[in-house]
């Protein structure tokens, strides 16, 4: 949608508004979801954990009254779920190269 704007410019300390029908419109953009990011690391290094990842509204922002994007903006999913060997194993994440992300 196009809309009619008010341009208000600042020149020395005085505020003009000017009302140009046919130059200045407003373009009213729809918010965009960006694409997933990867995986985190799990939680957990056995025994059942949880990962992340997440993504945001700014491909494109909303922008001059369009509407937010709809969609998570957050998922997690299960991770490392195998039995742990002792009770220890489970008490810190592997490192970040370890973590396999699971196929979604």
């Amino acid at each position: 949608m196009l809309y009619c704007c008010i341009v208000v410019l600042n020149c020395c300390g005085i505020v003009a508004v000017l009302l140009l029908l046919y130059r200045c419109c407003i373009v009213v953009v729809n918010g965009g979801l960006s694409q997933w990011s990867v995986w985190g690391v799990c939680t957990v290094k056995c025994g059942g954990g949880e990962q992340t990842r997440s993504r945001t509204c700014t491909e494109p922002a909303p922008s001059h009254g369009g509407a937010s994007c709809t969609g998570f903006l957050h998922e997690s999913q299960a991770c490392n779920i195998q039995a742990c060997s002792t009770p220890a194993a489970a008490a810190s994440p592997p490192a970040a190269s370890a973590a396999a992300p699971a196929a979604v």
